[in-house]
C-alpha cells in the first residue's frame, strides 16, 4: 500500500508544475512596466497552463535582470530563442528560462 501511495503522489506533483516551451522564433516586440516586461514573438504559442487569461504575451519578471538582457540582446540581433513557460503571472504565461538558438535548433 505504501509503493502505491508514493507511486501516485509522483504524478500528483508533476501535475503540479505544468510547463511547457514556446516557439523557436524572433521576438516581435517587448514592452517594460514597472516589476515585469511583456513579450511578443513572432508566432506565440499557447501555454499548457489554462489559468492564464492572456495569451497574447508571455510574462518576465525584471527581476531576472540575466533574462532580460539576454532577450533585450536577441531582439536588437534577431536572433531566434525559445521560452520555458511555467504558472502565470498577470495573467500571462511566466517565462522561467531562455534559450538562445544557434542554426538549427534550441537547447532542449
Amino acid at each position: 500500500m505504501k509503493r502505491v501511495l508514493v507511486f501516485l503522489s509522483m504524478f500528483q506533483i508533476g501535475g503540479a508544475y505544468a510547463e511547457s516551451y514556446s516557439d523557436v522564433t524572433t521576438i516581435k516586440g517587448i514592452t517594460v512596466g514597472g516589476t515585469a516586461a511583456r513579450v511578443l514573438m513572432e508566432s506565440m504559442k499557447e501555454s499548457v497552463e489554462s489559468s492564464c487569461s492572456d495569451q497574447k504575451y508571455y510574462n518576465l519578471d525584471l527581476s531576472k535582470k540575466e533574462m532580460f538582457s539576454t532577450i533585450l540582446a536577441a531582439k536588437m540581433s534577431n536572433t531566434k530563442l525559445s521560452f520555458q513557460l511555467n504558472g502565470c503571472e498577470n495573467d500571462r504565461p511566466n517565462i522561467v528560462h531562455v534559450y538562445l538558438c544557434e542554426q538549427r535548433f534550441c537547447g532542449y
